[in-house]
């Protein structure tokens, strides 16, 4: 009877011409729950490194510090796999910081 509204989303994206901002979005999401999942014991983590921006294969973190930065870093394989895991597909291929 009633179906799921995320079964549209692309469907309707597409429609709009937008889907590329769509699966963007939806890739920073859960990079996101990523980030959340694997920094979960340090305060504030997601106020220091936040997944802000993807394209063509690469999200960029927002870092406040050369510390977070080098953290990211030395956690990017680690973080990459785990992304592309939630999402299904093996997109991610690289993670750059830009200090804010």
């Amino acid at each position: 009877m009633f179906e799921p509204l995320q079964k549209y989303f692309h469907r309707v994206a597409k429609s709009y011409g937008v889907s590329r901002e769509l699966n963007a979005s939806l890739i920073i999401h859960y990079a996101k729950q990523v980030f959340a999942e694997m920094f979960n014991k340090i305060e504030n983590a997601e106020l220091n490194a936040f997944p802000a921006v993807y394209s063509r294969g690469t999200i960029i973190v927002k870092v406040k510090s050369s510390a977070w930065a080098n953290e990211i870093v030395m956690k990017q394989e680690k973080i990459i796999d785990a992304i592309n895991k939630k999402i299904g597909k093996p997109l991610i291929k690289k993670i750059t910081t830009k200090q804010i």
